[in-house]
């Protein structure tokens, strides 16, 4: 192994990739532009459960759900606008969908293996549940921030998979523990 001049390993070269190959879109509808943040949470309610009779612990896990932020530089004002009503309207939301595509290196390949480094996420039933605008006088960029909530988040690249992955809701309940 070579090291540097001060006796260092040398470091290897573990890939490349461009932030050009990042790629948000919306399923169905014009995108808007100049988006300069995206960013999406999602997480599922978990409670714990104690049994009185012994030092057992029991998960349940309920339902999962999805918020997320968007800030955009307002463009054209038809396509601004068409984008937040749509997306905002919740009789659309069956048809309001965010797919989001990461290519995380140069050649579709992570460090020189032939598996594919495309990351891609599907959003399902995004509605907008709050807008903010605001501008600055220095630059006289007027911009939107749009707050959401999605019911699901499923994994593009292994398709059908929705995440987090699922599985029984006790581990091993009580003979006496019943959920409705």
């Amino acid at each position: 192994m070579s090291t540097d001049i001060f006796g260092r390993k040398s470091a290897g070269h573990g890939g490349s990739f461009s932030a050009d190959d990042a790629i948000l879109t919306f399923a169905g509808q014009d995108v808007p532009l100049l988006v300069q943040q995206f960013q999406v949470n999602y997480q599922q309610t978990t409670s714990m459960l104690f049994d009185l009779t012994s030092a057992d612990v029991y998960f349940v896990r309920g339902r999962a759900e999805g918020d997320g932020s968007m800030d955009q530089i307002i463009g054209p004002v038809r396509l601004s606008s068409n984008f937040l009503r749509n997306y905002g309207d919740v009789c659309r939301v069956k048809q309001n969908n965010f797919d989001v595509e990461f290519k995380a290196a140069c050649d579709s390949t992570v460090a020189g293996s032939s598996t594919s480094a495309v990351q891609k996420l599907n959003l399902r039933y995004v509605l907008f549940n709050r807008i903010s605008f605001g501008g600055t006088a220095q630059n006289m960029l007027f911009t939107t921030q749009a707050a959401f909530m999605f019911a699901e988040l499923q994994d593009a690249s292994n398709p059908g998979t929705i995440l987090p992955a699922t599985g029984g809701p006790l581990s091993r309940p009580p003979a006496d523990l019943i959920i409705t």
